[in-house]
């Protein structure tokens, strides 16, 4: 019910924590994503939002642990505090949660919500955290290669917007075929 109820839900929660992470009033918080912009945010939000609703559907949390690794990697050389890619993923968790405990099918589900959602955000911020960490006291990682779907930055919102939604359906492709090879 709870992987039903995420792909239900999935495009307004994805504004939800876009907006939250996107308000004014957050704008020291979340410099670097205010900066990066809305259709970025919604993508970057949706990359994690498919990776926990296969982890909910599956019961597997390696796919979130090694996305966090790369996300780390990624954020770090992007000149993200390891607070601020922290605090989007908690966040989003618990708007995600406050959202699925508003669904009267999902009522007496409270700890299952939990377990799936906050405990697999909060396994990819410690490993968010160990990496910048790590990174702190020794060299850090080298940048990640250049992706061939790198965004152009001339490319228009609605250019854009069609790349992130093939981008979003090319990942939920990807893990569909690791999850059932």
């Amino acid at each position: 019910l709870i992987y039903e109820a995420l792909l239900e839900v999935k495009d307004q929660l994805l504004e939800t924590c876009k907006n939250h992470i996107l308000s004014p009033s957050r704008s020291l918080k979340y410099r670097h994503y205010q900066s990066a912009g809305p259709m970025k945010v919604r993508w970057y939000i949706g990359t994690i939002y498919q990776l926990l609703v296969s982890a909910v559907r599956t019961g597997d949390r390696m796919l979130i642990l090694n996305y966090a690794k790369d996300l780390a990697n990624i954020r770090f050389h992007e000149g993200f505090k390891c607070d601020e890619v922290c605090s989007a993923l908690t966040e989003s968790a618990e708007l995600i949660i406050k959202h699925l405990l508003t669904i009267p099918e999902l009522k007496g589900m409270e700890q299952r919500i939990h377990n799936h959602i906050a405990l697999s955000m909060q396994l990819a911020v410690d490993e968010i955290e160990d990496c910048y960490e790590m990174w702190q006291k020794k060299t850090p990682p080298s940048p990640p290669p250049e992706k061939p779907h790198r965004i152009s930055r001339s490319i228009d919102a609605i250019e854009l917007e069609k790349q992130i939604r093939e981008y979003e359906n090319e990942l939920q492709n990807q893990i569909q075929n690791f999850l059932f090879q």
